[in-house]
């Protein structure tokens, strides 16, 4: 086998990356020359499409890279969507819902232009400082007619907790929320999502668009929101700093914390079982 018959994925916080700290030199070293070589590696991360463009100028990905959980994979050297999936008109009332149950909840609408929040909270601001991302503050009139790939909703730990469990009590009997899919993606981001839009879809779905059998998809994370991802791959790596939910779950583990080079190792390990 050769490198370039592989498509490796990396979830990026906390396993390509930690916030303030960045990505280690040693994985952007590593990440360039691999796909030098003809092999395929890129993100797929929960991240907008801004927030993953902030560190393109360092690391080349060689394959387009799935962001918004899923819902964009995006091609960063043509600066474009390959493909895309995008919420009903349905988000509209749902998130007005939600904000009246849950008054002081943050509020993001993203796209691949950005992201653009009715309201305001800490958690947006931190969450916006964090992937060096501007926001825009809009109402909710000036973004109708807009198309969104999904709503991220950000609060303290403890009002997370309550609305999913607000969410899950509504889900099935309430037809605002047949559109729809959740993701728990940090313990203060709770997601929505376009149905059937997850890591794991875009993964089949860009393995499709590039040709790549689906068994030679390999895929590094760390969290809950990777659970998807790694169902649908082929091979299965935790970082060594993962959560232990996580790292039972997976085929291995690095020897490499996150911020050691976890991916690098993943990369090294590839290139030294397979031809170029």
């Amino acid at each position: 086998m050769k490198i370039s018959d592989y498509l490796v994925l990396t979830d990026m916080d906390n396993t390509l990356l930690k916030v303030p700290n960045g990505i280690p030199e040693i994985n952007i070293k590593k990440i360039n020359e691999y796909g030098s070589k003809g092999g395929h590696v890129t993100c797929c991360t929960g991240r907008s499409v801004d927030a993953v463009r902030h560190f393109t100028d360092e690391v080349h990905f060689s394959a387009p890279g799935i962001t918004c959980n899923g819902a964009v994979i995006y091609d960063f050297t043509e600066n474009k969507p390959v493909f895309q999936m995008t919420v009903t008109d349905n988000i509209f009332p749902l998130v007005r819902q939600i904000m009246d149950a849950f008054p002081g909840i943050g509020v993001e609408f993203h796209n691949c232009d950005g992201i653009f929040s009715p309201q305001v909270n800490d958690q947006v601001k931190s969450h916006c400082a964090d992937e060096f991302i501007p926001y825009y503050e809009v109402t909710f009139e000036e973004i109708r007619n807009v198309i969104f790939n999904k709503v991220l909703l950000a609060a303290p730990e403890e009002t997370i907790n309550r609305l999913m469990e607000y969410i899950d009590s509504h889900r099935d009997n309430d037809p605002l929320y047949a559109d729809f899919d959740f993701a728990h993606s940090s313990t203060i981001y709770y997601e929505i999502l376009p149905r059937g839009v997850s890591k794991g879809f875009a993964v089949k779905k860009l393995a499709e668009i590039m040709g790549i059998d689906i068994a030679n998809t390999i895929a590094i994370g760390d969290y809950f929101n990777d659970i998807d991802m790694f169902n649908a791959s082929g091979y299965t790596i935790s970082v060594a700093d993962a959560i232990e939910e996580i790292r039972n779950i997976t085929d291995m583990t690095t020897k490499r914390t996150c911020m050691e080079g976890a991916v690098c190792e993943v990369l090294e390990m590839i290139e030294s079982r397979c031809s170029e």
